[in-house]
């Protein structure tokens, strides 16, 4: 119970961070219209060859949803770089987040890249299992998912390769699990309430009135979606920071954060606390 409480107030933290700092919620606010532009420009071109169909293979959208992986993996790094800056005690502006983005554009495409394709080959694979085989890779996507929370930081503040920054998330996720879980858990809750209060009225609209019932649909969730995706940062980097430096940024508590830390057990059975 514990666990979930201090989860809870992790991501309280991070939602105060927002509110001392709006700007945090204009960078995953442009990633979004990033991203329907990007997939608005690709069915374009698509369409004018002739290619957007009925019968389009699925071959053909595997460039757009690498793209749009990539747009929304820079979106996060921005989030995370300027988030990073903030929790120093420092004043960021949006440009300086960007421009951190930027310089680690190439590793961040690889790493766009490795995660378009992992998700593929689970897809794939899911398509032609079974029941319990698509369960089982259910839980390996959320696996994967959990244990390269980190990678985007590792990408952004250490100098290593895309695969040794995917092992290097794995390894701090084993050191602190049990916050990076029930941190984002609580965000996730907290927008899936949100999601269904923003369900009913949009409901109602779009029964009276089609059009703008789509359009407050789109607002409603794609404004959730920033929301969500600016907390997330907020908390990718207070936690990464104080995984790799001990360093703590306000609004966070140390308590809170030092309840990422476990207890390993030595071979005399002493309990150590472990990195």
């Amino acid at each position: 119970m514990e666990r979930i409480t201090r989860g809870f107030r992790l991501a309280r933290s991070s939602l105060e961070v927002l509110r001392a700092d709006t700007g945090l919620l204009l960078l995953p606010l442009l990633t979004f219209v990033a991203i329907l532009v990007v997939a608005g420009i690709y069915a374009g071109v698509l369409f004018a060859v002739g290619l957007l169909s009925a019968h389009t293979s699925p071959i053909v959208l595997v460039p757009l949803l690498f793209l749009i992986s990539f747009v929304s993996i820079f979106g996060s790094a921005t989030v995370v770089a300027t988030a990073d800056l903030y929790l120093q005690g420092r004043s960021p502006t949006l440009g300086d987040g960007i421009h951190l983005a930027t310089s680690k554009a190439g590793k961040l495409a690889q790493w766009a890249l490795l995660t378009t394709t992992v998700g593929l080959v689970l897809r794939v694979l899911e398509q032609r299992a079974g029941f319990i085989g698509r369960l089982v890779l259910n839980l390996v996507g959320m696996a994967w998912s959990v244990v390269t929370f980190m990678v985007v930081p590792v990408v952004l503040f250490e100098d290593e390769s895309v695969t040794d920054s995917v092992r290097r998330s794995a390894s701090l996720f084993r050191e602190r699990w049990g916050e990076q879980l029930v941190g984002n858990g609580s965000i996730g809750l907290a927008m899936l309430a949100l999601m269904l209060v923003a369900a009913v009225p949009c409901a109602l609209l779009f029964a009276v009135a089609p059009v703008l019932g789509v359009v407050a649909v789109v607002v409603a969730f794609g404004s959730l979606a920033v929301l969500s995706a600016a907390l997330s940062g907020v908390f990718n980097a207070a936690l990464y920071r104080f995984a790799t430096t001990g360093a703590i940024g306000a609004p966070f508590s140390a308590d809170d954060l030092q309840g990422a830390f476990r207890a390993r057990r030595t071979q005399g059975g002493q309990g150590i606390v472990g990195w």
